[in-house]
């Protein structure tokens, strides 16, 4: 299965490809996406239509998986597409993909196109601890009641500290231990999807519509 992976970092990118493949129980072969103005949450969001055009008509891709962090934008919820958040990035990516993939013509191939769209919330450190003792704390239940309550247990940088051990890890490093994690977390994808049924769930469940 041939698909396209964007996030905000190549080592997110490689981890996300670990733990489709265990969603989808098949061997993925990553088409290659460039980004011509960098990366981050805002460069990765002003360029998903310029990266699906690329995969949609240059290549045989049968889809886009895109995952980006929460930060501190609202935790998606089920009852998001009823009760629209315009604060949720998961909706407002999701909002933005049913728009171009509205633009697109009929593909020359007529290879049939999917996306797959997860929110790591707050930031996908989160989900390289799930299942580990740093980690018993740091889910999105976790996440939201505390957000309820307007305390934050955590932030951003201290999942990077735990993953890591610092917050400016090196690519190679990061892209190392995210490998790493992921490859652990595939062994059994069902605690992720416990751990984080909004974010990783949506990815989940938006990936085994492709093979229905």
């Amino acid at each position: 299965m041939r698909i396209g992976i964007l996030s905000e970092s190549p080592a997110d990118e490689a981890a996300v490809k670990i733990l489709a493949e265990a969603v989808l129980e098949v061997e993925i072969e990553v088409e290659p996406v460039r980004l011509r103005d960098g990366r981050g949450v805002s460069a990765v969001l002003n360029q998903v239509e310029v990266v699906t055009r690329k995969l949609y008509y240059s290549t045989e891709a049968c889809g886009l998986i895109f995952v980006v962090d929460s930060d501190d934008t609202s935790m998606h919820l089920p009852e998001h597409p009823l009760q629209k958040d315009d604060d949720c990035r998961l909706c407002q990516v999701r909002e933005n993909l049913q728009e171009i993939k509205e633009r697109l013509n009929l593909r020359y191939n007529q290879i049939p196109f999917n996306f797959a769209v997860g929110l790591a919330i707050p930031a996908v450190e989160a989900w390289y601890l799930c299942n580990t003792k740093d980690g018993m704390n740091k889910t999105e239940t976790a996440w939201f009641n505390a957000k309820d309550k307007k305390q934050k247990p955590y932030n951003r940088k201290q999942l990077k500290h735990l993953v890591y051990g610092t917050d400016r890890p090196s690519l190679p490093f990061e892209t190392k231990i995210a490998i790493r994690e992921a490859t652990r977390l595939a062994q059994d994808i069902s605690i992720l999807e416990q751990n984080f049924p909004n974010g990783f769930g949506s990815l989940a469940n938006d990936l085994r519509k492709w093979i229905q």
